[in-house]
């Protein structure tokens, strides 16, 4: 090898090693995974393979065209059977099943939920309510905040002027007056404004 070649290699050893903390070796055989640089032989840390391995396991998020099909078969009645999804994508039951418990393990279905009427349990009042809080309230705050109070049945982090937006259900409007002043009695909350729903143009999914 002439000698500027030579050199530019170890300069490189030298610079894998200092800057991303790469160990090198040359002509030796080792366990690790390795990528060939010229006569450099790259070991990634174990740091670098874990996020790999991680990468690859985003890709398996990835939906194909059935998929979603199935999904929203699913979104529409979780109860459907899988013959009865396979008859409208065009798969056989195991197939669907195969399909659905893949989608379970990977995370992309996160469970399988009943739907209730909330009138039918006695929150017949729904109400988005616009949170304001003092400083930088930060939102692990906020969540732990909104948490202490029941009737919040979810809770969002918006842009604008309020820190978050609650999804509200009480009895009455005395029980929402009650709950609205539970928040308000937190010490970070300054105020909040509250949006009573009178009716659903779109029902939710599930």
């Amino acid at each position: 090898m002439p000698r500027d070649a030579g050199g530019g290699a170890r300069h490189l050893r030298r610079l894998l090693v200092r800057v991303l903390g790469l160990d090198t070796s040359s002509g030796r055989h080792l366990h690790s995974p390795s990528i060939g640089v010229g006569e450099i032989s790259i070991h990634p840390p174990k740091g670098l393979i874990n996020a790999l391995a991680f990468h690859h396991m985003d890709d398996s998020l990835r939906l194909d065209g059935l998929d979603r099909r199935i999904v929203a078969r699913l979104e529409r009645n979780a109860r459907s059977s899988f013959a009865t999804i396979g008859a409208e994508v065009g798969l056989s039951a195991p197939a669907v099943k195969r399909r659905v418990d893949r989608l379970v393990e990977s995370g992309v279905i996160t469970g399988f939920h009943a739907a209730l009427d909330p009138r039918a349990l006695g929150h017949g009042v729904e109400v988005f309510v616009e949170l304001y809080c003092s400083g930088r309230t930060s939102a692990v705050e906020i969540a732990r905040i909104v948490s202490r109070h029941a009737e919040v049945q979810e809770a969002y982090t918006v842009t604008g002027d309020a820190n978050a937006l609650l999804r509200v259900r009480t009895t009455d409007t005395a029980h929402l007056e009650r709950t609205l002043e539970n928040l308000r009695s937190e010490p970070a909350v300054l105020q909040t404004k509250s949006s009573v729903v009178l009716s659903r143009l779109i029902p939710p999914a599930d």
